[in-house]
Order: C-alpha cells, then structure tokens, then sequence
C-alpha cells in the first residue's frame, strides 16, 4: 500500500491520510512505495485545485475554498490504494507556546471584610 507525503514551502508532512491548510495554500502531495501509475480522485473539487503529474506519483495542490475534500487515489488496477483527507480552513489557530499559564503577584486580602455567618 502507498504512503504520501506533503510539501509545504516551509515543512514535509510524512505518511500522511488527513491535512488541515489555509485557505489559498500551495503544497506537493508525492506518493512514496507506488511503483506503477495512479489517478487521483476528489470528491469536493471545488476546494481542491489538484494537477497530477504523467505518472501519478506527485500532485500540485492549491486550496481554493473553505471545506473538506477526499481525494482516493486509485492504481492502475483500479484498487484503492490511498484515500486522503484534507480539511481547508480560513485560518488555523497558532498552538499554545506553553502548558501553564503564569500568575501575577499576590495581593493580600482585605482582612476587614468578612462574610457573616447567617
């Protein structure tokens, strides 16, 4: 069975089967352990601009609009060998830089407030 992987400008995504990109991003999808040719398939074309090249082994990728699209990739033979997932997002939120948040000083309580006991 086929494995891909995903090239960004910045980064290589390996073995993937579900990507989350922004909206209008460029990326490679290259297929790794596939020895014969291949055709790619997209449910949703409308948020995916996929150009394969001759053999199938590597596709240009443009997100073109917001949602999810499935892309099945299928052998020669006509078995599935890959099916990916790829969810276009408006923006991706940046993960958190730390794991516990900071306090500031302690302030000392007001001793003359007290609740009363009723």
């Amino acid at each position: 069975m086929a494995t891909a992987n995903a090239r960004f400008s910045s980064n290589v995504s390996y073995n993937i089967v579900k990507l989350d990109v922004r909206l209008t991003e460029k990326f490679e999808i290259e297929l790794v352990d596939q020895p014969g040719p291949t055709e790619w398939y997209a449910k949703a074309d409308e948020v995916l601009n996929i150009k394969q090249n001759e053999n199938g082994n590597l596709a240009q990728v443009e997100a073109t609009a917001v949602g999810l699209s499935k892309i099945r990739i299928f052998d020669d033979s006509d078995d599935m060998i890959l099916e990916l997932e790829i969810d276009v997002l408006d923006k991706i939120e940046s993960p958190a830089t730390k794991l516990n948040p900071e306090a500031g000083e302690p302030e000392a309580k007001d001793p003359g407030v007290r609740k009363s006991k009723s």
